[in-house]
């Protein structure tokens, strides 16, 4: 079943609805990470193109790595650099949609911690 819920006229499935309304109602009354949980499950859910080329994506930067433990790249003649994790742009902004820059700081504490909870996208064997 589908219904039209945005004033775009943009089409989505009507249990869409009910998962966003579920991460709402869960913003005011469960932990950050706990929303952040149900954040991720509904990106793998609806986006299961993307969480593939994330996947993908990761394997190439630990390929390309001079570095397997840290992900130390080479970025040039430059300098060197080192990743910790793939956060795919949607994923990223569904999460801002729901947190803002106050209420949810994107920091390295947030980054380490985040690959420690969903290791499947960090980058190094190591954080």
């Amino acid at each position: 079943m589908k219904i039209i819920l945005n004033s775009n006229g943009q089409v989505r499935e009507f249990n869409d609805y009910d998962l966003v309304t579920k991460i709402i109602e869960a913003r005011g009354k469960k932990p950050i990470w706990d929303v952040i949980d149900m954040i991720v499950n509904l990106w793998e859910l609806k986006c299961p193109d993307e969480s593939r080329d994330v996947k993908i994506n990761i394997e190439q930067y630990r390929e390309d790595a001079i570095d397997k433990d840290y992900a130390q790249t080479k970025g040039g003649k430059q300098f060197n650099r080192r990743l910790l994790m793939a956060l795919p742009r949607k994923l990223m902004m569904l999460i801002r949609t729901v947190y803002d820059h106050d209420e949810l700081k994107m920091d390295s504490k947030f980054n380490k911690e985040f690959v420690k909870r969903y290791p499947s996208f960090r980058i190094g064997n190591k954080s």
